[in-house]
This record gives C-alpha cells, structure tokens and sequence, in this order.
C-alpha cells in the first residue's frame, strides 16, 4: 500500500510543477495525458487480460520456458498494436487535437501547447501499454518485492529528474519525464523477467521490434504529409489513420513480420473456427 501510494504519486508533481507556469498549464497538461492514457488502456487492457491466465498456468505447471514464450509473444503482439498508435498519433496530434478540444474557451494557443504536449506524451504509450504485460510477469511469479522495492527508486528518481528537466525545457520537461519514467520501467522489467525466466538472448525480440519501429515509421509520415492537406479534421483524421495502417501492413508484409502472420491466423480463426486447433499449436 506504501509502495503504491509513493508510485501513483507522481501526477501530484506534475501538477506541482506545472502550476509554476502560466494560467492553464495543468489543464495543458491533462488533456494531451489523458488522450494518450485512454489510448494505452484500450490497446493494452484486452491482450494482457487474455495472456495472464495462460501466463498463470504457465507457472502452475513451472514452465518457465512456455512462461517466458508466452511473455514474449505478448510483447511483440502489443508492440505491433502500439507502434503505429505512437507514430500515426504523432503525425495527426494537431488534428487530433483541435477536434477534440477547439471550442469555447479552448483557442489556437491551447492547441499549440497542448499538440506539442501529446507529441511527447505518445510515446509513453510504449511504456504504458507493454507495462500492462510485464507487471502481470511479476504478479504470477508471486515477485511483488521487486517491483515494490524498484518502484520506490523510480518515483524518486522521476522526481529529481523531472523536476531538473522542467527547470530547463519548461512545461515539456514533464511530459519527457512522464516518458523516460514509463519506457525504464518497461526496459528494467523485460531484462529482470528474462533472467528470472531463464532467458539468455533476446534477439528474437529485437529483430521483431526493429522491423515493427520501421514500418510504423513510414506509416507516420504518409500521415504526416495527409495532416499537411487541406482537407477537414474529421477526413484529415480518417484518411490520415487508414493509409497509415495500410502503409504499416505492407511494409510488415515485405519485412515477413511473424507477428503479422499470428495475427492473420487469429483474425482467421473467428471466421473460421476449424482452423483453431492450428493456431494454438503454433
């Protein structure tokens, strides 16, 4: 309960710091890490729902190998899902924004900051929604310790740093606190559990990263250049996100992404439920 109290402490400090600056800033704040936060939930909340109990039976039965399998398709498949999330949001996040949020009060200022806010905050996307999956790592191997013991050094470590790149980079300090504070959390807790699992390599996981980091790449800037058009936010939005995605599915395609190939197998299987034997053996 200490533990958490201290972790779940560092919006607190935020708000802290962002009071010093101008009129609006905490709101600045709110809105581009709320934006991100839903995202992350919604991307990250179903497959680590549905990996826990596998992950679970995996140590039941002391399978530390199947554990480690199981923890490392999870991770791949919620890079897949979340890289293009981050790259296309990035790309879009003026949009994005003023559909959301330009009315009343909100104007063409508020839009600049909160824009180049959620510009930063996207990428603790990766942190937040892989998190999901590599806590859960800790909770079935019954080690809460280190994740309460390491969690104690992050939130104070966050406060120093933030506090010091707020000093020097103003507002967006924060959010690139936010950011390192969510994506080292992630790092510490892949490399402990592939210890702990009887890992000694991850190159698999690298290679898989590298290509997926590349082809959200591209997809990021053909939607960039349909953020440039003069079309209206709603299609900007929409078209922006499918040519995005349809760019990424084809780079992944030419690069023989195994992850792309699962998740076609799975699609396959609610439509065809013959072919489910198949791809739970794989």
């Amino acid at each position: 309960i200490l533990v958490t109290v201290i972790t779940k402490a560092t919006p607190l400090v935020d708000r802290y710091l962002a009071s010093e600056f101008h009129p609006g800033s905490i709101s600045h704040l709110n809105y581009a890490f709320k934006i991100v936060t839903v995202i992350a939930a919604l991307v990250s909340i179903g497959l680590s729902t549905v990996i826990f109990p596998r992950m679970a039976q995996d140590v039941a039965q002391s399978n530390l190998t199947a554990l480690r399998s199981t923890l490392s398709h999870g991770l791949r498949l919620m890079w897949i899902l979340t890289a293009p999330i981050i790259s296309i949001g990035f790309s879009l996040a003026l949009p994005i924004v003023i559909l959301l949020f330009k009315r009343g009060a909100f104007n063409d200022a508020d839009v600049q900051v909160v824009t180049g806010l959620l510009r930063i905050y996207v990428f603790g996307v990766f942190g937040m929604a892989l998190g999901n999956v590599t806590s859960k790592g800790f909770y079935v191997l019954k080690d809460t310790r280190t994740l309460a013991l390491v969690g104690i050094f992050e939130a104070v470590s966050y406060v120093v740093y933030t506090v010091l790149m707020t000093k020097y980079l103003g507002l967006q300090g924060i959010a690139i606190g936010c950011v390192i504070y969510c994506t080292v959390a992630v790092v510490w807790q892949v490399v402990v559990l592939n210890f702990k699992t009887g890992g000694h390599s991850g190159r698999v996981v690298v290679v898989s990263y590298l290509k997926t980091a590349f082809a959200a790449l591209l997809a990021g800037i053909v939607s960039y250049f349909i953020s440039l058009s003069s079309l209206d936010n709603i299609p900007k939005i929409a078209l922006g996100s499918f040519l995005g995605m349809v760019s990424y599915m084809i780079v992944l395609k030419i690069v023989r992404s195994e992850e792309l190939n699962l998740i076609w197998e799975l699609v396959c299987n609610v439509f065809n439920p013959k072919a489910e034997n198949s791809v739970q053996t794989k």
